[in-house]
């Protein structure tokens, strides 16, 4: 019976830990990009509980044309599309260059939550090849 008891009170220290994030693993990871591939992640974002941004390279080879096609950032559940994402220079991408990808209009995340960003990015080449490419990757980190 002691056993028992004292099963019951390590269960609940436990639970009480976790709930208040000293034994989560989300609370210690710092900011990660995962999942892209010929546009890179070029290893910085942030999300300030209301806007997105993340930093990307053109790895694919040719000149990409983000602008006339729609991509969306999805927080916790929360999508917004284009027109609000927004491309930080409206000409052509050339192979090689970077490119900021901002989102805003997003509510509701205090400081300290933890946010999972889904970054779908769709583009074409821009020497006028039709085919529209998606590539979709995850973005983690906590609002400061």
């Amino acid at each position: 019976m002691t056993y028992g008891w004292a099963l019951i009170v390590l269960v609940i220290v436990v639970a009480a830990l976790f709930f208040l994030g000293i034994l989560n693993p989300s609370t210690y990871q710092g900011k990660t990009c995962t999942g892209f591939n010929k546009t890179a992640y070029a290893g910085e974002h942030d999300f300030n509980g209301t806007r997105f941004q993340a930093k990307f390279t053109n790895n694919a080879g040719f000149a990409v044309d983000l602008n006339n096609v729609s991509s969306t950032v999805a927080i916790s559940g929360t999508s917004v599309n284009a027109p609000q994402l927004v491309i930080d220079d409206n000409t052509d991408v050339a192979p090689g260059a970077s490119f900021i990808l901002t989102a805003n209009g997003f509510s509701g995340f205090s400081t300290g939550t933890t946010f999972n960003a889904t970054v779908t990015l769709r583009y074409s080449n821009s020497e006028g090849t039709p085919l529209v490419q998606t590539e979709t990757g995850n973005c983690t980190g906590t609002v400061p």
